[in-house]
């Protein structure tokens, strides 16, 4: 453990394996408790000496943190499903609403008081994960990060010496590509109680700030009592158990600390199904593949209502912010083994070993151009959305079942979304028959790819979902919330308009590089902030024509509402970790 008093920091500056030049100044929005703020600009050295040491300053001008309604208030108003949304200050009103929060409400003194967190996620941004923790006076508390990083030049013993508060892993493989793509959070309170977070954002301020994303809570897990086994403390769901299987796949040694926390710890209280992918080959009915894993539950716990004559008018809806791989004809994989799993019951087993063609009705929710064009960031503000223009073109069979965002209700329209859901919805849009939340976008390489002439799948990165099921909440189903009030009123949340929106006549499938073919993207005249610590991450399952302008749109996508001159030059989104600088 660090000692806090005595810790030795060091900045990049004063770091001699890394030959860079730091910008003398950098612009720093300090926010206050009042929800104020303020431009500074300071020099690095002062930068970092604000938010990164155990005496900071900036911790008087933040003051106690006095929410007028707590993340714990909040969770009243959301029981049982403790599903939230993250608030969005340029959205009126969704920083009001009763399911919207911030980062820090996470860590907010009302749900306990955090002595250590093991947060694992898709990207870093470090300077916005301090920032967050500096807000409640946690910034030298312990933390674990386990980060996707394509960069080879970011090496763990150099981010340690940097932070030596903060223990960086990157899960490798022989292959060179990012496989951690998991969203979790674990928080340990002084009590020695735990806490479990999963949801779409990684810990990067866009996703936080500028992208419609989905948070899960769990219930408190208090410690168990002495005498009692470490096998104790079950939910019914099994989700301690999968959460330690997930723990133990990434086989990193000083985990060993948290997997015994999570031992120790009572998931009684847990509702929710722990859905899990990790890089490997998997048989069916075992957790670590969600194609396999989903149909298994489902079809084991999630029976058709008695009344419901015709289940197939119960259409399956599909939310993704990318779309990979899904095959050249729809029963190549989409409506074979992709919605078989999805639709499964106890009335319709799901068998990896047959490929019937999905009879039912589906739809996927993905933004069109027009989405795009007209959220309040602009196209910058749909950057989270992927989906190549030659991978499109292969799979026109899927517009006729695209939809476009359109969230009013909860008043989020212009906020494209950056999360990844699966639900069965009722033809009155009124009922649901279940609710999966992921962190796997739409593609063979997310979910699960079928080897030839076999039922085993093929899985290459790490992911975390959550599967909801009304048998285990006691109910026959889930009664969809009206968002428009602001409150749940303890029902269930979706954040979209319902029913649907098709694509009209005139409506594309937002992809990147054919608006910038078409000219409906200038990125020669955009001012373009520089990363902010960012880790350099691409979707494996897409590519883009050419990787110079992606690389272009990706800094322009980490302003986070900073516009900086554009004398200043664009930092490749290899550069990564630091604060804007410029390599000779």
């Amino acid at each position: 453990m660090v000692n806090n008093s005595e810790t030795k920091f060091r900045t990049p500056l004063e770091h001699e394996d890394l030959q860079v030049y730091i910008q003398p100044k950098l612009n720093v929005s300090l926010k206050l408790s009042d929800r104020s703020s303020t431009q500074v600009e300071l020099p690095f050295s002062e930068y970092f000496r604000l938010f990164y040491t155990p005496d900071s300053p900036v911790l008087e001008k933040l003051g106690e943190n006095k929410d007028k309604v707590t993340i714990k208030d909040k969770m009243k108003d959301a029981e049982p499903y403790n599903l939230f949304t993250n608030s969005l200050s340029f959205c009126e009103g969704t920083e009001e609403q009763l399911y919207s929060i911030k980062f820090t409400d996470l860590l907010c003194p009302s749900l306990g008081n955090v002595k250590k967190s093991l947060l694992f996620t898709h990207r870093i941004d470090v300077q916005f994960l301090i920032e967050q923790y500096a807000a409640r006076k946690l910034h030298c508390t312990p933390i674990t990060v386990i980060f996707g990083s394509e960069n080879p030049k970011v090496q763990e013993p150099v981010l340690k010496e940097l932070y030596p508060n903060i223990d960086f892993h990157i899960p490798h493989t022989d292959k060179l590509f990012n496989i951690q793509s998991a969203h979790c959070l674990i928080f340990q309170y002084d009590d020695n109680s735990i806490r479990i977070v999963i949801g779409s954002p990684s810990i990067y301020a866009p996703d936080w700030n500028n992208y419609n994303g989905l948070i899960w809570i769990s219930p408190r897990c208090p410690k168990l009592p002495s005498g009692m086994s470490q096998r104790d403390g079950e939910s019914k769901t099994g989700f301690k158990s999968d959460l330690l299987n997930f723990l133990l796949s990434y086989k990193i040694q000083s985990l060993g600390g948290w997997i015994n926390v999570v031992k120790s710890a009572d998931f009684s209280e847990v509702r929710v199904f722990l859905v899990y992918g990790r890089p490997g080959i998997h048989q069916p009915r075992k957790n670590g593949c969600p194609l396999h894993f989903l149909g298994h539950l489902l079809s084991h716990h999630y029976k058709i209502p008695p009344y419901q004559t015709d289940h197939d008018l119960w259409r399956i809806i599909v939310q993704s912010s990318s779309l990979g791989k899904l095959g050249r004809t729809p029963d190549e994989w989409f409506t074979t083994w992709f919605l078989n799993s999805l639709s499964s019951s106890v009335n319709n087993q799901y068998l990896p070993t047959l490929r019937p063609t999905f009879k039912g009705q589906f739809s996927v929710l993905y933004p069109t151009i027009e989405n795009a064009l007209t959220c309040f960031l602009g196209p910058v503000g749909a950057w989270g959305s992927r989906y190549d223009a030659d991978l499109r073109d292969q799979q026109r069979w899927l517009e006729p079942y695209l939809c476009s965002w359109k969230a009013d209700s909860a008043k989020r329209t212009k906020a494209i979304f950056h999360s990844r859901t699966v639900c069965r919805i009722s033809p009155c849009c009124k009922k649901l028959a279940y609710f999966y939340l992921t962190t796997s976008n739409i593609s063979r390489a997310g979910w699960g790819k079928i080897e030839d002439g076999d039922i085993t799948v093929k899985m290459r990165t790490y992911h975390t979902g959550i599967l909801f099921l009304p048998k285990f909440f006691d109910k026959e189903y889930f009664e969809v919330a009206d968002l428009s009030c602001g409150a749940t009123n303890n029902k269930f949340p979706i954040m979209y308009d319902l029913p649907l929106t098709p694509y009209g006549p005139e409506d594309e499938p937002y992809c990147l590089d054919e608006m910038i073919e078409r000219r409906l993207v200038d990125l020669d005249n955009m001012n373009i902030d520089k990363p902010r610590f960012v880790s350099d991450v691409k979707d494996s399952d897409v590519k883009t024509p050419s990787e110079e302008k992606w690389d272009k749109f990706v800094n322009i996508a980490m302003e986070d509402k900073r516009i900086i001159p554009k004398s200043c030059s664009v930092l490749p989104s290899t550069s990564t970790f630091f604060p804007t600088f410029n390599k000779n």
